[in-house]
């Protein structure tokens, strides 16, 4: 049984109804209301500041709980990638241990972005202090930025990537 081909004004409307379906949803994602765009903001800065606080006590393993355990997990350094899984962060963060007698961990302008519900992207400069077992003091600064994924323990890093300032070769001569 052969079917008759559709009639070119029936084609163009179907075609037209997809578009119109497809156009609703925006490549800028979904629209949130303020109260929801708050909610996340809140809940992320909330989560980071856990983080941070969590680090700064030196309790690794609740550190290691804000990274996500998926395997689309990945964690950059400097423009490469440095921690394939969660499991690898907890390998470096445990052998790190040991080595630090105290840290100090502080963000500076902060941005949170929702970008669907259970995800949003954060982005913030920081700076770290690092005093190992001999006493020697460590600094540095950067920014990191990251995906975060919300799951029923709360929101969890997915994809991040951290950037330490390198002094400029002008700026050492000085």
């Amino acid at each position: 049984m052969s079917r008759a081909p559709l009639p070119r004004r029936v084609t163009v409307t179907v075609l037209g109804f997809l578009l119109v379906g497809c156009a609703g949803t925006s490549p800028r994602g979904p629209t949130f209301t303020p109260a929801h765009v708050a909610a996340i903001k809140d809940s992320v800065n909330a989560a980071l500041e856990a983080y941070r606080v969590a680090f700064v006590a030196r309790d690794f393993d609740r550190v290691i709980s804000y990274y996500a355990e998926d395997p689309r997990f990945r964690w950059f350094e400097n423009g490469e990638l440095r921690y394939g899984s969660r499991s690898a962060v907890a390998a470096a963060l445990r052998s790190f241990g040991p080595t630090v007698r105290s840290l100090e961990l502080a963000y500076f302008d902060g941005t949170v972005t929702p970008l669907a519900p259970g995800v949003a992207a954060v982005s913030t400069r920081f700076v770290e202090k690092v005093s190992d077992s001999t006493g020697a003091l460590h600094g540095f600064a950067g920014v990191f930025s990251a995906t975060m994924i919300h799951g029923d323990s709360g929101w969890h890093f997915l994809v991040g990537h951290t950037s330490v300032v390198v002094p400029h070769p002008a700026a050492a001569d000085r």
